[in-house]
């Protein structure tokens, strides 16, 4: 493991239903797989550095950009936090 890289925090799996919106307006649904403070895993056809608005079921409005793509699924790093949105 790579010292200079910061420990990931805790994942939970999950399954929870999500919309994106697209920078051009657009939306998409996906499903996320398991969430972090940090992120999430998502079922969902995206792009490596898209930037989504993103409304998860339960949780809340956050902004992400999507850091790895493969196959259908799709890492995200929250910009914004659901815990510092909850009336979202």
């Amino acid at each position: 493991m790579d010292k200079n890289r910061p420990k990931r925090r805790a994942r939970h799996p999950v399954r929870l239903d999500a919309t994106a919106t697209r920078a051009d307006g657009t939306t998409t649904r996906a499903i996320v797989t398991d969430l972090s403070f940090d992120g999430c895993c998502m079922i969902g056809r995206f792009r490596v550095g898209e930037r989504l608005s993103m409304k998860i079921a339960g949780i809340g409005k956050v902004t992400a950009d999507i850091r790895w793509a493969a196959m259908s699924r799709a890492g995200a790093r929250f910009l914004t936090g659901a815990a510092r949105n909850p009336d979202d």
